[in-house]
């Protein structure tokens, strides 16, 4: 019986290494150099991920499967005005996905909150856009108890103040319940996250930023009743003197966690349900204030009882380098890593590793490129993308005061939102995000057994490999995202006459035969 025991615990130790080696790190780019930012990541049903953001003018929709291989990818935009934009996305209980964002009205020549919902293969169940003010985006996203959604999101103001916290409620099919614009005097007002509570009502995380000297700011829950009237209302900060900013929301049986910067360092504050401080933290680890209508930081629980916690669009120098930081069940520090790139969210996989979406090294909108990374539980990586960081965390006292706020049932009009949907040219590539390296990219030590010779070519260039490719797929894309030419080829090497292509900078995409895929340029004299 012992000897049976100690076979079955190699066998399961065995799986659960051959589990966790399933690493990558790519980095997905636009041929056309196309703006492109993930500003959010979904787990799907079949162990897949679907990112949203942006793709040029347009909002983002990508799907990847388990290794990283892309599996489908669409933009949606207005012609000819776009700028469509998507901010956040969650699984649903119908196995559906829920993504809210912005896009322009073509009227008011402002934006308007977006709210779709898409099945799994990226059909569109229903598309609905809310008008706001001057303007109105959502940031964030939950589905709530009785199957409909509810989003907090920022409303842009022609007067004072500048910006409104805006928290929006729809039915399970988009239709518009109810709308909230909440203000706190003349300050600017950003609606960053809302949650829904055992009680059915919702809690509302905010950042009141001084109108008169931006350099202060207080954090704000904001309790409303599951009609959108407001319970109670509190701000918090450790002094007058400290930008104490909200982030994102988790909610746990035994209270809240709200995810805030302190002065521009990562801190985690636990409060109960009435808003009352029970402890907080704060880690040595910098973050990045978050952003109106793009990717934010997230801190989400994973199966071990702990919690993984990124920094955001930081630029990664010396004091204020990208982190990931593993948490256990006390929120104390497990792991800390560098990361070369911006780290946008993590979540957890099936196989008990993390999936790492990153932005360019900084806060670029022109950016043509994201990156996936997918690491261990222990936060190890294929490219070393990351590595081993020294963070602490130490304890810090938070006051808080009561607060009256304006609030408006600003009523709202919702409208069905139908804009158009296009193939997005996102190609991914071995390698990862690195401010150092040419485009912002360090590609895979993996590749170096592909050459090129001669490129640039005028007539002819060969494409060598130092091991026999079966049934290898290669791919000519121009720099508009249009496909040239198709190959596929057995062996060693592919000889690519120039034919009638234009001089000018091309993309080759390889896709060997157990489907990993490498890009790499060429150019035409």
């Amino acid at each position: 019986m012992k000897k049976i025991l100690f076979l079955l615990a190699i066998i399961l130790s065995a799986s659960y290494s051959f589990s966790q080696t399933n690493l990558f790190s790519n980095v997905y780019k636009s041929p056309p150099l196309a703006p492109v930012r993930g500003n959010a990541i979904a787990k799907t049903l079949d162990k897949g991920f679907l990112i949203v953001g942006t793709y040029s003018t347009g909002g983002l929709i990508y799907k990847i499967d388990s290794t990283g291989n892309d599996i489908w990818q669409r933009s949606y935009h207005i012609p000819p005005w776009s700028q469509v934009s998507f901010t956040d996305i969650k699984p649903t209980s119908d196995s559906c996905f829920i993504i809210t964002g912005s896009t322009p009205n073509p009227i008011s020549m402002t934006s308007d909150l977006v709210c779709m919902k898409i099945n799994t293969n990226g059909d569109t169940l229903w598309c609905k856009a809310i008008i706001g003010n001057s303007g109105l985006e959502g940031n964030s996203i939950e589905e709530t108890f009785d199957h409909g959604f509810i989003i907090a999101g920022t409303e842009y103001n022609n007067f004072n103040p500048p910006y409104s916290m805006v928290a929006v409620k729809l039915d399970s099919i988009g239709n518009l319940e109810w709308k909230r614009t909440l203000t706190f005097e003349n300050h600017y007002n950003l609606g960053v996250s809302i949650k829904q509570l055992p009680d059915s009502s919702y809690l509302f995380l905010a950042s009141v930023i001084d109108n008169i000297s931006i350099n202060h700011s207080n954090l704000v829950l904001i309790n409303l009743s599951p009609s959108g009237e407001i319970i109670w209302s509190k701000q918090y900060n450790r002094s007058i003197t400290v930008n104490y900013t909200g982030i994102d929301l988790l909610v746990l049986p035994t209270g809240i966690i709200s995810y805030t910067s302190d002065s521009g360092y990562m801190a985690l504050m636990k409060t109960d349900f009435t808003g009352n401080v029970l402890w907080s933290k704060r880690y040595s680890a910098r973050v990045i204030n978050p952003c109106v209508n793009c990717g934010n930081s997230n801190i989400n629980p994973v199966s071990d009882g702990g919690y993984i916690i990124t920094n955001g669009q930081a630029v990664p120098t010396v004091t204020y380098d990208s982190k990931i930081l593993k948490l256990d069940s006390a929120f104390n520090i497990q792991w800390s890593r560098n990361v070369l790139s911006s780290p946008v969210e993590a979540i957890e996989t099936d196989d008990k590793g993390l999936i790492l979406l990153t932005g360019p090294p900084n806060n670029s909108n022109t950016a043509s490129y994201f990156g996936i990374v997918k690491m261990d539980s222990a936060g190890n990586d294929f490219l070393s993308c990351t590595s081993p960081a020294i963070d602490s965390s130490f304890n810090v006292s938070i006051y808080t005061s009561v607060i009256y706020l304006l609030t408006t049932d600003s009523g709202g009009i919702s409208y069905n939102f139908n804009p158009s949907m296009d193939i997005a040219w996102v190609l991914p590539d071995t390698g990862c995000i690195s401010p150092d390296m040419p485009w912002g990219i360090k590609e895979a030590n993996t590749n170096s057994y592909i050459s090129i010779f001669p490129n640039p070519f005028t007539f002819q260039t060969t494409i060598s490999f130092n091991e026999e490719q079966i049934s290898t797929i290669l791919r000519i894309i121009d720099l508009s995202g249009k496909m040239i030419k198709t190959y596929s080829f057995t062996g060693k090497q592919l000889t690519i006459e120039r034919g009638e292509m234009m001089s000018g900078i091309y993309f080759v995409q390889i896709i060997s035969e157990n489907k990993n895929v490498t890009t790499k340029k060429i150019v035409i004299q």
